[in-house]
């Protein structure tokens, strides 16, 4: 892993082999309100915070020295996402009319668990967070993951593209890029804030 120092700051970006069809980098949202306050988010918007803005400044910065160039960006339409999204790309040049905002990309959606403490969801089990809480099951969110990369390589062979997303989606994105098992993730770990990586980067530490 490369690691680039920004004042006070450290962004990171992963190298990856441009030869693969699409390239596809992703990169979670700046630190959000929820964050902040050790809250589930889930699908609700929570907007970033002053920290989650210069986090994704300083990623985009870093993106900027590495001399990294993308052909798309693709964010979720949830706000906080977007705005790191929107962030990015001003400080890459890239046109902030050009990008994408799907659904697909929003983070796995928490149930009764939104807007409570991140504890009570961390310590449920998964059938009972699916069924006494309804939470997105592994199946929906792995769904949801399985779209979107067919769509990406459809619509942007040997394009590179920086996906905005969140937690949960960007491990699921990583299990089904990879051809593993639904079953891995682990709600308990969470990404880091504004890390810029290669999806299928062999280092698979980064999104699980």
């Amino acid at each position: 892993m490369k690691t680039c120092r920004i004042g006070a700051k450290k962004a990171k970006i992963v190298s990856m082999n441009r030869n693969a069809e699409p390239a596809i980098y992703f990169m979670r949202h700046g630190q959000s309100l929820a964050n902040a306050r050790g809250l589930v988010a889930g699908q609700l918007d929570s907007p970033l915070t002053e920290l989650g803005r210069q986090q994704a400044e300083a990623a985009g910065r870093a993106a900027l020295a590495e001399g990294l160039k993308f052909d798309a960006i693709i964010s979720s339409d949830l706000k906080r996402a977007a705005e790191t999204a929107r962030i990015v790309a001003g400080i890459l040049g890239f046109d902030q009319n050009r990008i994408t905002y799907t659904p697909l990309l929003a983070e796995r959606g928490g149930g009764d668990f939104e807007g409570g403490p991140i504890d009570n969801y961390f310590a449920s089990g998964e059938t009972e967070a699916v069924g006494q809480h309804d939470v997105e099951s592994l199946e929906q969110l792995y769904g949801r993951a399985q779209r979107l990369l067919e769509s990406l390589r459809r619509n942007y062979p040997a394009k590179a593209v920086l996906l905005v997303g969140h937690s949960g989606i960007g491990k699921m994105l990583r299990l089904a890029a990879t051809g593993q098992p639904k079953s891995r993730l682990d709600k308990r770990q969470t990404l880091p804030n504004a890390l810029i990586v290669p999806l299928a980067a062999n280092d698979k530490s980064n999104l699980q």
